[in-house]
């Protein structure tokens, strides 16, 4: 069902015709599992075929509810114009000495006029306002260009996957009001000390590579490092993803049950204690597929059930997909699930009892991963 509303996406997106088929010939593939009779197979057949038929036009409605939203204010987003912006802060960073404030629920006043507006970037002069907080900002709109050439660094595209329909210059402040999220604050105050305390306390290089790795902190990476992984071909490991959330939160499982803890209470608390984690270095598509696969995993401790790494990707990019159809365009997010993808594609044909060799995992993730890096 996910991947024909992830198909009916992409079809609305590019328009290939080739696809609708694809994910039906995908459906029809399925079988009963086990079910001897010919008419409760047909039976089941039909039902998981009219469901994956639901899925996939759920697909095109919530793209096209999307991106009726995003066209409807469009003709006032013009380059250098001056307008009042109003927006909830929901997230913030800090790069190249520049604040960049993330805005929701924005409405947008241009010429007497106001509209309601998606997600927008905002960019002040420092980040003294709380995360939660309400804000009446004057100044420019900036709208994302496209690539001049081919293979160079496509602003608009990059955005648009984040759901962010433009930028925002802002020259003045004219209000902060509202009640401010005091968690959400906190974690980035946490992580700001954090990052000081590391570039306090090794050397620039290393500096960066530990607050990347650690705190999805770029703003102090080095930016000769960054090429060097990325000419090596491991970049990936700069980014917070399914390494960190799995060390991070099965140690800390592990951890409290040897404290003698029970189960019940160690999988909520290390889901507790990774979800503000993953609240801290930001939010990162590949990050929430991470934890939402970890509380998958976690549900299933509680529970008494096995883990299923299948189930638990489809769920995790059922919900990201649904919040954001976009999403989809974002190179990390399509790296972050070819790679468990792989993982998964490793498995499929050994026994229960078995597990795959480091060369067989990294095979498959190479293979499932190559067609995204050519």
């Amino acid at each position: 069902m996910v991947v024909c509303f992830v198909t009916g996406i992409v079809w609305r997106q590019t328009g290939w015709w080739w696809l609708p088929a694809a994910a039906a010939g995908l459906v029809t593939r399925i079988r009963s599992g086990g079910r001897k009779e010919e008419a409760c197979r047909r039976r089941y057949c039909g039902m998981v075929s009219l469901l994956c038929l639901l899925a996939f036009m759920t697909g095109i409605i919530r793209y096209e509810s999307m991106s009726r939203q995003k066209e409807a204010y469009q003709p006032y987003l013009k380059d250098g114009t001056e307008a009042v912006l109003c927006g909830v802060i929901w997230k913030k960073e800090t790069k190249n000495e520049q604040s960049l404030i993330y805005l929701k629920h924005t409405s947008l006043q241009v010429d007497q006029k106001v509209c309601r507006t998606g997600l927008v970037l905002a960019y002040l002069s420092d980040d003294s306002y709380p995360i939660g907080k309400t804000l009446y900002i004057k100044g420019t709109i900036k709208v994302f260009r496209h690539a001049v050439n081919d293979g160079g660094y496509d602003e608009k595209s990059y955005y648009k996957a984040k759901n962010i329909d433009y930028a925002f210059e802002a020259k003045k402040v004219l209000r902060c009001v509202g009640d401010s999220r005091f968690l959400a604050e906190a974690l980035y105050q946490l992580r700001k000390r954090l990052t000081e305390s590391i570039c306090k306390n090794a050397k620039d290089k290393t500096a960066g590579i530990l607050a990347v790795m650690t705190l999805g902190e770029k703003s102090v990476l080095d930016q000769e490092v960054k090429e060097q992984y990325q000419k090596a071909g491991i970049s990936h490991v700069l980014v917070i993803s399914g390494l960190h959330i799995s060390m991070l939160g099965m140690g800390i499982y592990q951890l409290l049950r040897k404290c003698k803890r029970g189960v019940t209470a160690a999988a909520l608390a290390s889901f507790l204690l990774l979800s503000g984690y993953g609240c801290m270095v930001g939010n990162g598509a590949s990050t929430m597929r991470a934890v939402i696969m970890f509380s998958v995993a976690m549900g299933g401790r509680i529970f008494g059930r096995a883990y299923d790494r299948a189930t638990a990707l489809a769920l995790a990019v059922g919900v990201l997909v649904w919040q954001n159809p976009f999403l989809l365009l974002d190179a990390g997010f399509q790296f972050s699930v070819a790679a468990v993808s792989g993982v998964i594609l490793s498995q499929v044909n050994l026994a229960q009892q078995e597990r795959a060799r480091s060369w067989q995992v990294n095979g498959c993730i190479s293979l499932m991963t190559l067609p995204l890096v050519m």
